[in-house]
C-alpha cells in the first residue's frame, strides 16, 4: 500500500506590522484607570451584604441583550444589507 503524502500549506500565518504611529510601550492612561476601575468594582460582588440573586438575574439578562442580541444584529445589519459605514 502506498502513502500518500500530504500537500504542503502554503498558508504562512505572519503578525500584520503595527502603524507607524503606533507606540507599543506607551500606555493610554485613562482607558488603564477605566479597566482597573471597572473589574475592581466587579469584585464588589463577592462581598456578602452586596450580592442579590436579582442582581445575578439583571446581570445575565443584559449580557444577552447587549452581548449576543447586539452583536448579532448590528453584524447582520453591516454583513447583509451593508446599511451603515464603518472604518477600515
Amino acid at each position: 500500500m502506498a502513502t500518500v503524502a500530504k500537500p504542503e500549506s502554503r498558508y504562512q500565518p505572519h503578525p500584520l506590522p503595527y502603524p507607524a504611529g503606533v507606540d507599543r510601550r506607551r500606555f493610554v492612561w485613562p482607558y488603564v484607570i477605566a479597566f482597573v476601575l471597572y473589574h475592581s468594582l466587579a469584585l464588589l460582588a463577592f462581598v456578602p451584604w452586596l450580592f442579590h440573586w436579582a442582581s445575578v438575574i439583571v446581570c445575565l439578562a443584559g449580557l444577552y441583550v447587549f452581548g449576543t442580541l447586539g452583536i448579532n444584529l448590528c453584524f447582520h445589519r453591516q454583513l447583509t444589507h451593508s446599511s451603515f459605514k464603518t472604518p477600515k
